[in-house]
């Protein structure tokens, strides 16, 4: 039997956070025997993911999908593979004008035979230093996080989302423990984007906080989880209960 219009405006309700807690339940136990209405559910969860990367979906429904489904490693899976076939979508930009610096060293590649030695090394310094203060000139973000075990509810706080912005070189993240920190206690912390997970640099830790810095280029558009382990002086570990969230879009 073929799905109403009904039946696919539920399933988005239900994704969505719209339905009561009777609903959701009947709709749940639908899932587990009715084939088509799964397949509509997964269907579903792909279309709602592109309207929340194009910023279709009103703030309260944003931080609703961002709290269940995309708080999921199967969300953050769906997220990082929907961002990424957008990228490919994109159309192949115009061609832009040459900078300044561009035309300098264009100039400086078509000419360097007629220059004499003295001005070729004279314009060789001059590429560098400008390559050296552009490079110079990426700058930082820093920002904190709240461990989602220290909220009241999990869409209680937004999550932090940040700008992708190619003059940025580093992340630098406090995350605020949840009961403070004890002195004969160290910490690590792992970056998890819903398909892998790796170690970030932890720059330092005081009584409320643990302080990590990433680099930009290891955190393309998606959606991330920090989580965070103790080690006692035994060298025993043990993950802090929740984790820190954020988005690059």
């Amino acid at each position: 039997m073929s799905l109403s219009n009904q039946d696919q405006t539920q399933i988005r309700q239900y994704l969505l956070g719209h339905l009561s807690a009777e609903e959701q339940e009947k709709i749940e136990e639908r899932l587990m025997v009715d084939d088509q209405l799964f397949e509509e559910f997964e269907v579903s969860k792909d279309e709602l993911i592109e309207e929340y990367a194009a910023g279709d979906l009103t703030q309260p429904e944003r931080e609703w999908f961002e709290s269940h489904l995309l708080a999921s490693p199967e969300g953050r899976q769906r997220y990082v593979a929907s961002a990424a076939l957008g990228c490919i979508k994109q159309p192949i930009p115009a061609p832009r004008r040459q900078s300044w610096f561009e035309k300098l060293k264009e100039f400086f590649t078509t000419h360097t035979g007629t220059l004499g030695l003295a001005t070729a090394a004279v314009v060789i310094l001059a590429l560098a230093g400008v390559w050296f203060t552009r490079n110079d000139s990426r700058t930082t973000v820093s920002f904190a996080l709240t461990n989602t075990a220290a909220r009241r509810g999990s869409s209680d706080t937004p999550i932090y989302r940040i700008k992708k912005d190619s003059g940025v070189g580093e992340l630098r993240i406090s995350l605020l423990l949840p009961d403070g920190a004890s002195h004969d206690v160290r910490y690590r912390v792992a970056l998890d984007d819903g398909r892998n997970t790796k170690p970030v640099k932890v720059t330092g830790q005081d009584e409320k906080s643990v302080n990590v810095s990433i680099p930009a280029a290891d955190v393309p558009v998606g959606y991330y989880a920090l989580k965070v382990f103790s080690i006692n002086p035994a060298g025993i570990e043990q993950q802090l209960p929740g984790d820190y969230r954020f988005i690059m879009e």
